[in-house]
């Protein structure tokens, strides 16, 4: 029972302060998301083992509904971890207090998401978890986007794909999607560059400038760029046979056999 959420969600629509279909569902799913990425965060691989069960449910004014997290077969129990992680997460932005920790920025997005309705289409958010009782309103929405502001920058580069280009009016961003760490980049570039980055989208690029932090962040969310390049792809790139002979000076007065045993000996 403990680790059980309950989500109230309260309409502004007459008669009776009725919720929107969208409003239920968009918020449900940003509360599963946020659940999600907290136990993503905990597992050594990018599984999730956890799933759902609906525990109470009531419509009327408000709509209320309860669900408790179940572990996979054969897979650690995380679910205590999950639901503590996530009261002690809300905690602090509710409170505005320092985060202790970096948080992921689409777990940020999300909590920030499910207030964001209030005020408008909703006239309230509470989630209960244990002992605690949440409002996600506009205090809380003003708190989370205070810790997504970025706070850091750095010289650096990233690599992805570049894709969703956007020049109008001037905007001049486009977005690449690294293999690795964050799961896509904004990317701010230049005038002079706009020819590179026609040319380049649906490639691995390497852009090169400075990268934007978010406080809370382990990875950049954004880079305003001052080089790009386009990376080969794989069938441009040449095989072995073809670079045989490309430096005939690279042994220098040294035959191949004593470049490579010389090399040999330095190893070991």
């Amino acid at each position: 029972m403990n680790d059980r959420i309950t989500i109230t969600i309260e309409g502004i629509d007459p008669p009776d302060k009725r919720v929107r279909v969208t409003d239920f569902i968009r918020e449900l799913q940003l509360l599963l998301g946020s659940l999600h990425e907290i136990e993503s965060q905990m597992r050594p691989l990018d599984t999730q083992s956890l799933y759902y069960h609906i525990v109470d449910l009531r419509y009327g004014s408000p709509a209320v509904v309860a669900i408790e997290a179940v572990p996979t077969d054969g897979t650690k129990d995380l679910s205590h971890q999950v639901i503590t992680k996530f009261r002690s997460v809300v905690h602090h932005v509710e409170s505005a207090e320092p985060l202790r920790e970096k948080l992921s920025l689409g777990l940020l997005e999300r909590l920030a998401g499910m207030a964001a309705p209030v005020g408008k289409t909703l006239s309230s958010v509470r989630i209960l978890a244990g002992t605690d009782n949440f409002l996600f309103g506009e205090d809380f929405r003003k708190n989370v986007v205070e810790l997504l502001r970025p706070e850091e920058t750095y010289p650096g580069y990233v690599r992805g794909m570049l894709e969703a280009i956007n020049l109008h009016g001037g905007v001049n961003i486009f977005r690449i999607y690294p293999d690795v760490g964050p799961a896509k980049v904004t990317c701010q570039f230049p005038n002079e560059l706009e020819g590179a980055a026609i040319q380049a989208i649906g490639r691995f690029v390497e852009v090169r400038g400075t990268l934007g932090y978010k406080v809370t962040a382990s990875f950049p969310h954004e880079i305003s760029v001052c080089e790009l390049e386009a990376l080969p792809e794989e069938r441009e790139l040449p095989t072995l046979g073809e670079l045989r002979g490309v430096v005939p000076s690279a042994t220098g007065s040294q035959s191949s056999e004593a470049f490579v045993r010389g090399i040999r000996n330095a190893v070991d």
